[in-house]
């Protein structure tokens, strides 16, 4: 009895297990069958007694829906107000917030506004009333804009601000090509990048047009383009300018069209410094990585370039392309200048200004040096109030105003009412003087000519391996191969009379007014040939015409058959004599030699006159 007992009660607890396991699995699938999501196509005005498509989340805080739309992806609108106008047009009004995820999901673009219309095809928006758009870090506002979802573009012509990350734009009309990440703005214009430092300056630019292409980060201005960075400032026709990946520096900057350009340093303290101003057909400036300064800025096409190298001097460069280089101070490290390059430069030593030309001219700061180089066509050259210079290449150093030039140098030393005499040459002449190489130190006032080095004045040349000139002493020295050649007007004659001196040395000291040569030293006129070992040559007190030559060692005079021999001989051009002392002997290779205490040779109508002092100062005339 107590078995079936205990058999009935375990059947019975069996079967409740199982009929309350098939309620619990009953009540899940009902809670699950009942929560599931409704898909809407559009967003409408229901009718009274029906709730409005999509899915009501806040009823307290105003109207909040999600829409889907085919290919158009997922869109939430949120807004205080939503109906249907007449229109056929959704409205929302009242802190309207329309988020577009796009087709990938997550948010990809927000508009705000006082009210928003579209239609029922979610193709076209029109946004009133402090419209804004935030797209990633992209930021639009103006007073209205409409955009069209199939294009994906945004238009208005109600005035805009844009920004994103440091660059910032304002302007009356803008679209935004979101595809392409373009945006075109035209009316009214001003851009702003800002620095990435907070003491940085900003770069400002107006103009009538901007593109802005933001995957490669460059944008375009055209037309009435100024622009301006601190002190800085500039003009163009169109500029173009290119931003680092993140937005936070300006790499480059591109003025092309009748472009202007003022660079200043912006610590300099001298109101009257003039900047670095440059014009050309087009300017392009490169900054430092990560720094909104101007490192380098390269010129084309017509440029022109005024310089202020050093506090209170101009300088002004011209050529078809230019270069400048700073350093992070902002102060000019290089600049250069080709392509029928000429510079108007001061000198800062206190000097004439200089005018330089050549195919390139280049100016270093270290070493404060300016260098032009030439071409066969164009030579190098530099032009002052005293002096100009030809070369293939020529180095001027702008703080000590040393001067070094080579290659087939040609230079002129001009006259001047206040110069001092360059040696014997007249100083109301100008002079003339061609060699390989030539240094200036202009310390010491002193010119130093090497290697073939003609200099001549009118009909007098003198030629040397080595000439050099000391202005302030007025003394000039030849070295190596002295030849020198002199026109004189002899006496009774008709015409010039040139005079030919060779020596192995010269030298001119103007106290004395004596031209001295050195060292196997001849003579060569129209009817003597005189040898010596020194020469030297008198000048009249006034002016630089001869009046005598001496010459002394081993004196030898050759006159057609005759030789006379001595040690010194005293040529006076006045009466055009020679007079030979110091046993002298007279040889004639016809009659044998004839000796005197003086041999005088008049030159005019070639006798020669033998004196002895032992005989009674007998005299014996030879004629030729």
């Amino acid at each position: 009895m107590r078995e079936n007992v205990r058999c009935f009660l375990a059947k019975t607890a069996k079967w409740a297990a199982v009929v309350s396991l098939l309620a619990i699995i009953g009540v899940v699938a009902l809670h699950f069958f009942f929560r599931r999501p409704v898909r809407v196509e559009a967003l409408v005005e229901p009718a009274p007694s029906v709730r409005p498509p999509g899915e009501n989340i806040d009823r307290k805080e105003g109207v909040e829906h999600v829409l889907f739309k085919g290919d158009k992806g997922k869109i939430k609108v949120k807004a205080d107000k939503f109906y249907l106008g007449e229109d056929k047009l959704n409205h929302l009004e009242g802190n309207v917030e329309v988020v577009d995820y796009g087709k990938t999901g997550g948010q990809e673009m927000i508009m705000l506004a006082d009210r928003v219309d579209y239609d029922k095809d979610l193709k076209n928006f029109h946004a009133t009333g402090r419209a804004r758009v935030k797209d990633k870090d992209v930021l639009i506002e103006s007073p209205s804009f409409d955009y069209d979802k199939e294009k994906d573009i945004f238009r208005t012509d109600q005035g805009v601000v844009f920004s994103s990350n440091r660059l910032k734009a304002n302007s009356r009309t803008l679209t935004y090509r979101r595809r392409d990440q373009t945006l075109e703005f035209e009316g009214d214009l001003a851009i702003e990048v800002r620095a990435k430092m907070e003491t940085g300056l900003p770069l400002s630019v107006f103009g009538d047009k901007f593109l802005y292409m933001r995957e490669p980060k460059i944008g375009q201005v055209d037309g009435n383009v100024r622009m301006s960075h601190g002190k800085s400032r500039g003009t163009t026709d169109a500029l173009t300018f290119r931003l680092t990946p993140d937005e936070q520096e300006v790499k480059s900057l591109v003025l092309q069209g009748a472009s202007k350009v003022i660079l200043f340093k912006e610590t300099a303290k001298d109101e009257a410094d003039p900047g670095q101003q440059i014009e050309a057909d087009e300017i392009r400036l490169t900054s430092f990585p990560d720094e909104s300064k101007v490192s380098r800025l390269s010129a084309t096409g017509a440029c022109s370039l005024t310089l202020s190298v050093s506090a209170g001097t101009v300088d002004k460069v011209r050529g078809r392309m230019v270069g400048l280089a700073f350093d992070q101070a902002g102060d000019l490290a290089t600049f250069s200048a080709s392509g029928e390059a000429r510079a108007d430069m001061a000198d800062r030593t206190g000097g004439d200004e200089r005018r330089v030309w050549g195919d390139k001219i280049t100016y270093h700061k270290k070493g404060d040096v300016l260098k032009t180089v030439g071409t066969d066509k164009m030579p190098a050259r530099i032009d002052s109030a005293r002096t100009e210079v030809e070369a293939g290449w020529i180095t001027i150093n702008q703080g000590s105003g040393n001067m070094q030039s080579s290659g087939a140098v040609k230079m002129v030393l001009k006259p001047g009412k206040d110069d001092k005499a360059v040696g014997f040459f007249s100083k109301d002449k100008p002079i003339f003087i061609t060699c390989k190489d030539l240094v200036y130190m202009k310390g010491k006032k002193k010119f130093l000519f090497k290697e073939d080095v003609r200099i001549w004045q009118d009909k007098d040349v003198v030629l040397a391996k080595e000439f050099e000139i000391l202005e302030d002493s007025e003394k000039v020295f030849g070295r190596g191969g002295v030849k020198a050649s002199f026109t004189r007007k002899p006496k009774d004659k008709p015409g010039e009379e040139r005079l030919a001196i060779g020596a192995d040395e010269m030298s001119y000291d103007p106290k004395v007014k004596t031209i001295k040569f050195t060292g196997g030293s001849s003579l060569d006129t129209n009817t003597m040939k005189l040898t010596s070992a020194d020469l030297s040559i008198r000048l009249k007190k006034e002016g630089n015409e001869m009046e005598r030559i001496l010459a002394k060692g081993t004196v030898v005079i050759l006159q057609k058959t005759k030789e006379g021999r001595g040690e010194e001989a005293n040529y006076d051009l006045k009466t055009d004599t020679v007079v030979l002392t110091g046993s002298p002997v007279l040889v004639d290779k016809e009659k044998g030699n004839t000796e005197g205490d003086k041999l005088t040779f008049y030159l005019g109508d070639g006798r020669i006159l033998i004196e002895n002092k032992e005989r009674g100062r007998s005299a014996t005339v030879i004629k030729s």
